[in-house]
């Protein structure tokens, strides 16, 4: 959960700090990354087990539709594909009336950090290329393996389902659901539509520098570092 790794991961941060080294936070889950760096308080609601059960009978789509009716604000944002996360925001915006949003302009960061953000800026193609590889990678290296692995370890299908694109649609082929062939399309066309809202999200933040090339990233690395 973003508490659980909110937790975790500033208890790294200080530790990379107390030692004189510096950190670096590298991921694409935006908002996960922001509740790490800002004085954000997370909601704290509890499960709500009555709720989670009517909610597990719903398809994703149906999910989809209820978040977007009680919080067309977070709906933008979400991965629509992951259930866990579609039945929390439910769970929350049922509880608050909202999702609360996380607004970095408005917000500290955390006391002792001073952060420099670098994007990196892809063209559509570039992007596209690159999913594209790791997923032939990711292949090649064994995701079918792992998959049928992690059931033979317990986890039902219908979990897999739940734990993002690739176990889903893996998930999905080792069930005899669909071909390899659909497997992979499946897989590459909603991972470029996750893309496309990482960006979104990532563009709503000013602070970051969008770069093209290592040559420039490392200019603002440099100059950082000689300030601090």
């Amino acid at each position: 959960t973003v508490a659980r790794y909110q937790a975790r991961g500033r208890r790294a941060l200080w530790d990379i700090l107390r030692r004189g080294r510096v950190p670096i936070v590298c991921g694409g889950t935006g908002f996960y990354i922001d509740a790490l760096l800002y004085d954000y308080p997370l909601p704290s609601v509890a499960p709500n087990l009555v709720l989670r059960k009517k909610l597990d009978a719903m398809d994703t789509r149906a999910l989809c539709v209820f978040l977007q009716r009680l919080d067309p604000s977070r709906y933008k944002n979400i991965d629509i594909h992951n259930r866990r996360r579609l039945v929390r925001a439910i769970e929350i915006a049922k509880e608050l009336g909202s999702v609360p949003r996380l607004k970095t302009e408005n917000l500290r960061l955390k006391t002792g950090y001073e952060v420099l953000k670098i994007g990196i800026l892809l063209s559509k193609e570039e992007l596209q290329k690159r999913i594209h590889g790791r997923l032939m990678k990711r292949l090649r290296i064994g995701m079918i393996k792992e998959t049928t692995q992690l059931h033979k370890n317990g986890i039902s299908w219908k979990r897999l389902h739940t734990l993002g694109i690739e176990y889903k649609y893996a998930a999905h082929y080792l069930q005899g659901n669909i071909t390899r062939e659909v497997m992979i399309e499946a897989i590459l066309r909603e991972s470029y539509q996750y893309a496309k809202r990482q960006m979104t999200w990532f563009k709503r933040d000013s602070s970051i520098y969008w770069i093209r090339t290592p040559h420039e990233a490392l200019a603002l690395i440099k100059h950082f570092l000689q300030k601090k």
